[in-house]
C-alpha cells in the first residue's frame, strides 16, 4: 500500500473514535457523551481534542448536578416545601428565622454556581494544555466551544438569577417578621398586625417578592424539558400569602 493510501487509512480509522477534532455542531453529541461517563471512569492523562472538551463538559455536567442536588434538598424542607410564604409560615418561635436561613443557603448556592459556570473556557484550556492538540490550535478551539456552551447555558443562567432575585426578597420578608415576632398573628382572615409600621414594611416587601415570584416563573417557564426538570425546585416558588 502507498504512503498516501496508509495515511487516508489512519486518518479514516480515526474518524468517530475519538480521535477527530470537534466543532461546535458536536455539541449534542459531546454532551451526551459526557453525561454517559461513570464518575469512576479513568481521565485519560494526554487526552485528543474530543476528550478534552468531553471532560470539560463533564465538569460542567457534575457542576450542574452537585448544584440542583443541594439547592433540591433544602427545598424539599417543610419550610419551603408546604409553608413557604404562607400565612402561619410567619408565625411561631424560630420558624421564620429559619425559613429565611434556607433562603439564604439557596441564595449562596446560587451565587456560588453562578461564578463557577464561567470557568468552561479555563477548564477546556487545562484539558487540552495536556492534550495532542497543537499549542497554536487550542486558543481556537476554546474560543468556539466557549460561545455555544455559554449560549447553551444561557436559560438556566437566567432561570437561577431570577430565582436568586426571589430567593433574597422572600428571605428579607421572613427576617423582617422574625425580627418582632410579637407584633403579628395569624388569624382566621389572615395575618393581624399590631405595630403599623411593621405592617406597612411587610406589605412594601411582600410586592418586592411577589414581582420576583413573577419573573422566576417568566423564566423558568422558557426552559426546556430537561434543564426545566433539573431545576424543578425552581417552580415551588410562590406569591406572598396574608
Amino acid at each position: 500500500m502507498s504512503r498516501t493510501a496508509l495515511l487516508v487509512a489512519a486518518l479514516l480509522a480515526c474518524t468517530g473514535c475519538g480521535g477527530s477534532r470537534p466543532t461546535s455542531a458536536d455539541l449534542d453529541e459531546l454532551l451526551a457523551e459526557a453525561a454517559a461517563l461513570d464518575y469512576y471512569d479513568p481521565i485519560p492523562a494526554h487526552p485528543t481534542a474530543r476528550e478534552a472538551v468531553r471532560e470539560a463538559l463533564r465538569k460542567m455536567l457534575e457542576l450542574d448536578q452537585a448544584f440542583t442536588s443541594e439547592c433540591g434538598k433544602r427545598a424539599q424542607r417543610p419550610e419551603l416545601q408546604s409553608y413557604l410564604l404562607r400565612a402561619e409560615a410567619y408565625i411561631g418561635g424560630t420558624f421564620p428565622r429559619g425559613t429565611a436561613e434556607l433562603l439564604r443557603e439557596i441564595q449562596q448556592l446560587e451565587n456560588d454556581y453562578l461564578a463557577e459556570l464561567p470557568r468552561f473556557p479555563e477548564l477546556l484550556a487545562l484539558k487540552l494544555a495536556q492534550s495532542d492538540v497543537p499549542a497554536g490550535d487550542r486558543q481556537a478551539l476554546v474560543d468556539e466551544f466557549a460561545g455555544v456552551v455559554a449560549t447553551r447555558w444561557r436559560p438556566v443562567v437566567a432561570a437561577v438569577e431570577a430565582h436568586r432575585a426571589f430567593a433574597v426578597a422572600a428571605a428579607e420578608l421572613y427576617e423582617l417578621v422574625a425580627a418582632r415576632p410579637e407584633s403579628l398573628r395569624a388569624m382566621r382572615t389572615g395575618l393581624e398586625f399590631s405595630d403599623a409600621t411593621l405592617e406597612e414594611d411587610f406589605d412594601a416587601q411582600a410586592r418586592v417578592v411577589d414581582d420576583a415570584h413573577e419573573a422566576s416563573q417568566r423564566a423558568f417557564e422558557v426552559l426546556d424539558t430537561q434543564s426545566g426538570g433539573m431545576l424543578n425546585w425552581i417552580g415551588l416558588t410562590k406569591r406572598v400569602g396574608r
